[in-house]
């Protein structure tokens, strides 16, 4: 746990994670979406994505034709509700559970 948590920082460090907020309209999301999910398990690191308005990028990505790039959008979103009240808030504010209600709705009709 503590080398993933040093990864993250180095990640910080680098400040990368400035850059990587735009990439989220690149054609080849994936590795972006990847990288965000990784180091959005640091409190830091939601922080810092969050005041960067991060979230402005994830519409499109919630309506993706690739199921795997919308269970990483969601994953991250994910991470960014556990973080804190402010998360949740940005989230709500956003209305991203349309699409998080809407993703579940055909997840839970492709389990049966």
């Amino acid at each position: 746990m503590d080398e993933d948590v040093n990864q993250i920082q180095i990640v910080i460090e680098t400040g990368i994670l400035r850059r990587l907020a735009p990439l989220l309209t690149h054609k080849e999301v994936e590795k972006a979406l990847f990288v965000l999910g990784n180091v959005t398990t640091s409190t830091y690191a939601r922080s810092l994505l969050l005041n960067q308005n991060v979230h402005q990028y994830f519409s499109p990505l919630l309506l993706h034709p690739k199921e795997q790039i919308i269970q990483n959008a969601l994953w991250i979103l994910s991470n960014v509700m556990s973080g804190s009240v402010d998360g949740v808030q940005i989230v709500i504010d956003a209305e991203f559970f349309q699409f998080i209600v809407l993703h579940l709705d055909k997840v839970e009709k492709l389990s049966y």
